[in-house]
C-alpha cells in the first residue's frame, strides 16, 4: 500500500520563524521591583495576561523574574519539618524553599539572572531557547536593560511567520541525494532500510522500518524537502509485514 502527501497548494511552502524578536516582542509590559510584596506580582500577572513578570531595578534593568510556578507552591500546604530531611537535602537548599514557601516580598520568591534574549535574535532562536529550557515567556534585553517580553502567543502570531517556498530548480538527484544525506543524521530511523528515487519533483520512499513513527517521520522529512512536489510513500513497517506472512 502506498501513499501520496501533496501540499495543498501543488509544491509546498515551508514556514521558517526568522522574523527579528524585537518586531514580535510585547513593550507594554510593566515590571515590578524586588522589594514589592508578592500580591502586586501576582496582580500584574493576572492583569497583563502573562505567565511570568519581570523583576527590575528603577533604572530597567533586569535582575530577575517571577513566574506562575513560583506563586503556585506557595499554595502547597507545608508539612512538619522532619529530623532528618537535612541528611537527603542539603541546607541552602531547605533554607530557599523555606523561604519561597513564607516570604513575603518579590525578592523572596524570584529566580535571578533569568533566560533572556536579544531584540535582534530570531523568533526561531527564541522558541530553541523556551523548548529547551521549559519556559513561556523571555525578556528582551538589551544592554542590561529590559525593552519587552517574547512570550509564546508571540512567536504563534502569524506576524512572525515567513514562507520558504518550495519551488526550487533542485534536480531529482538533488533532492535523492539531500533526502538520504538527512536520513543520515537521524538517529531514530533503525538502520539505512530507506531508499529515495525522484522523478520531476516527486519523491518516492520504498523500504522497511521498524515501527509506525520512523514511517511517519521519513515521510514528513521527504515533504520538507525544498523542490519536492509531492512523496509516494512504499515504506513497510516490520510488524505489519510479520503480520501479513
Amino acid at each position: 500500500m502506498s501513499r501520496t502527501a501533496d501540499g495543498p497548494d501543488g509544491p509546498r511552502r515551508r514556514e521558517i520563524a526568522v522574523t527579528k524578536v524585537e518586531k514580535i516582542m510585547r513593550r507594554d509590559v510593566g515590571g515590578v521591583r524586588a522589594e514589592d510584596m508578592i500580591a502586586t506580582a501576582r496582580r500584574l500577572m493576572v492583569d497583563q495576561g502573562l505567565s511570568s513578570v519581570p523583576v527590575v531595578h528603577a533604572n530597567g534593568g533586569l535582575i530577575g523574574i517571577v513566574t506562575e510556578s513560583d506563586l503556585i507552591v506557595r499554595l502547597i500546604p507545608r508539612r512538619t519539618p522532619r529530623w532528618w530531611d537535612g541528611l537527603f537535602r542539603d541546607r541552602e537548599t531547605l533554607a530557599r524553599d523555606y523561604r519561597k514557601a513564607v516570604g513575603t516580598t518579590v525578592e523572596d520568591i524570584m529566580t535571578s539572572a533569568p533566560i533572556s534574549v536579544a531584540p535582534d535574535a530570531s523568533a526561531g532562536a527564541a522558541a530553541a531557547l523556551m523548548n529547551v529550557h521549559g519556559i513561556d515567556l523571555l525578556p528582551v534585553v538589551e544592554s542590561g536593560l529590559l525593552l519587552g517580553v517574547v512570550t509564546r502567543a508571540s512567536l504563534i502570531n502569524e506576524a512572525a511567520w515567513t514562507q520558504e517556498s518550495g519551488e526550487s530548480a533542485a534536480s531529482d538527484d538533488q533532492l535523492v541525494r539531500e533526502m538520504h544525506e538527512r536520513m543520515e543524521q537521524e538517529p531514530w530511523l533503525s538502520g539505512r532500510g530507506v531508499h529515495a528515487r525522484a522523478d520531476h519533483g516527486v519523491l518516492e520512499l520504498q523500504g522497511l522500518v521498524a515501527s509506525q513513527a520512523e514511517r511517519a517521520g521519513v515521510v514528513a522529512m521527504a515533504r520538507a524537502i525544498p523542490g519536492c512536489t509531492r512523496v509516494e510513500d512504499h515504506v513497510l513497517v516490520c510488524a505489519e509485514v510479520l503480520r501479513r506472512s
